[in-house]
């Protein structure tokens, strides 16, 4: 697949934080120009809660999911930036969430800051109008408890188990077409598949 964007500086932001369950989580990677966001569905998140919680690792929720969406961004859209400037949400799991980016990405330059909500917070915008459905996923996570494990190369691996669909969203016009798109583009998501740090 063709690299489309490599070099330079990109903002990483979710909107909401992965841990309110009450709703879908946007990860947006972005730039003045342009932006790739993931949707990671409130049922899938409330599925992997349910999980970390059974394990006693519910600390880790939240920093675990957010680095696995940002993984998982780069590894499908094939970006690649220098350096990724990620929201410092999750100040006490860096080294945890920076093992499981570089896994995506082994070259690339991780820092976190506080990037606000200024007119150069591309990637708080990105979500932020994602949430609102003024833009639209390129990716999302979504959860079918009644099907088999399923997996896909770099989709969110190791955070749960259940079914897992990473579906190209730019063509999708309603629910019903996003159901077909689904059926059409699952694959099997299995535990540790990506190093995942442990407990």
């Amino acid at each position: 697949a063709k690299v489309q964007v490599t070099g330079g500086v990109l903002q990483v932001d979710q909107s909401p934080r992965m841990e309110d369950l009450t709703g879908d989580t946007y990860v947006a990677i972005a730039n003045e120009n342009v932006h790739f966001i993931i949707k990671i569905s409130a049922e899938y998140k409330k599925q992997l809660h349910r999980r970390y919680q059974k394990e006693n690792r519910l600390k880790f929720f939240a920093a675990d999911v957010f680095a696995k969406a940002i993984s998982t961004l780069l590894l499908e859209t094939r970006i690649e930036p220098a350096r990724l400037e990620i929201d410092n949400e999750y100040p006490g799991y860096l080294p945890r969430m920076n093992q499981i980016i570089k896994a995506a990405s082994p070259s690339l330059s991780v820092t976190y800051k506080s990037l606000g909500h200024s007119s150069l917070s591309f990637a708080h915008w990105a979500a932020y109008r994602a949430m609102k459905k003024e833009y639209v996923s390129t990716y999302g996570a979504l959860w079918d408890g009644n099907e088999e494990i399923k997996i896909d190369r770099g989709t969110l691996k190791g955070v749960g188990q259940g079914v897992v669909t990473l579906v190209s969203l730019n063509q999708i016009r309603n629910t019903r077409d996003l159901m077909a798109k689904v059926y059409q583009k699952s694959a099997r998501l299995s535990m540790g598949s990506i190093n995942s740090p442990q407990a």
